[in-house]
């Protein structure tokens, strides 16, 4: 059996008293429902469904294992008949979509800094170029016929010196400069996708999503996370365990156990049947097909995923899985149970 490392894979159950219907006979049912108004919580939801099943009046209770959200793939299951709730921007997913921040690196923001810094200076100085212009006219105009100066000083003159001043010095602003600060970020990106010192034969090369951070990465001091799997590969194995006091450090010391001449005694065998059988039994894994038809199991957390996977290895097979019942099979000394 095939294990997948997917962590999405979310439970969804339909109410008890649909099961036994079919398509057309779930489409012709009317009633009402009462339920939550659109929020963002997507871990709750409440709500009551009144229906006429075979002319009795029964009221649903449904939960949010009932609930199939925007953006969800189904499977296991090749079709569903469904209710819609929530449309547009109503849907939760919708409602916890909100605008990404801006990244801004200290070097980019430094930069921004020193450019309206720069900017605030270029403009105070043509203010000043163009009011002293304006009174040099006013006192020496005359003079200097050949300039081609018509107009009077006052207001509209100040304004045409100063968009002058403003042409004159546009070379103070360092537009080359944010124009090769993007061309050594995107250079960067490139060595970083290519980089061999980072390589991992199971994913391949690494991948720079974004190029605006790079120099922030030298800088590095602590790294906070939430939980296990965000930096790490939340890769987890069933290794060893202890039972009824006995601790057992490899699958073989366990599959010894219920051998028919195990040195084991009646309650260590019993112990250790009833844990393999929980572990078996007591998950929210599901079974699913590849597109070879091999069966392979997914669930929503790793650590279920290892367990079941453990207790496979030991010959407590979990094989079905239905919205009420849990089928698994033991196998020791060539016997089988279902």
């Amino acid at each position: 059996m095939q294990l997948d490392g997917e962590t999405n894979l979310k439970e969804r159950i339909a109410p008890k008293d649909t099961n036994a219907m079919d398509a057309m006979e779930i489409a012709a049912l009317e009633g009402k429902i009462t339920c939550d108004s659109p929020n963002e919580n997507m871990n709750s939801w409440d709500c009551n469904l009144k229906i006429q099943i075979k002319n009795q009046q029964k009221t649903i209770n449904c939960k949010e294992s009932g609930l199939m959200l925007r953006g969800c793939t189904l499977k296991n299951s090749d079709y569903c008949v469904g209710i819609v709730i929530y449309t547009g921007p109503e849907t939760k997913i919708m409602m916890n979509a909100k605008k990404p921040p801006a990244k801004v690196s200290n070097v980019q923001r430094m930069m921004n800094y020193m450019l309206y810094s720069v900017f605030l200076f270029q403009l105070l100085l043509i203010l000043i170029f163009a009011i002293l212009s304006n009174f040099w006219f006013d006192a020496n105009g005359e003079k200097h016929y050949y300039l081609g100066e018509t107009l009077k000083p006052g207001f509209k003159t100040v304004m045409l010196q100063l968009l002058t001043y403003w042409v004159a010095y546009s070379h103070l602003i360092p537009i080359s400069l944010y124009v090769v600060l993007e061309m050594v970020k995107m250079g960067q990106a490139k060595i970083i996708d290519y980089d061999v010192r980072i390589y991992d034969p199971e994913t391949g090369y690494s991948m720079c999503r974004n190029s605006d951070l790079i120099e922030e990465m030298g800088q590095v001091e602590f790294i906070f996370s939430d939980k296990t799997g965000t930096l790490t590969c939340n890769v987890m194995e069933f290794k060893n365990c202890s039972i009824n006091n006995i601790i057992y450090r490899n699958y073989k010391e366990i599959k010894e156990v219920f051998k028919k001449r195990s040195q084991a005694s009646p309650e260590d065998k019993e112990a250790c049947y009833n844990f393999f059988k929980l572990m078996a039994v007591c998950h929210n894994v599901m079974i699913d097909k590849d597109d070879e038809g091999n069966k392979k199991m997914s669930a929503s957390s790793p650590d279920e995923l290892a367990l079941v996977a453990g207790s496979d290895n030991v010959g407590f097979h979990f094989v079905e899985k239905t919205s009420s019942t849990i089928a698994i099979e033991v196998d020791h000394d060539k016997e089988k149970t279902r």
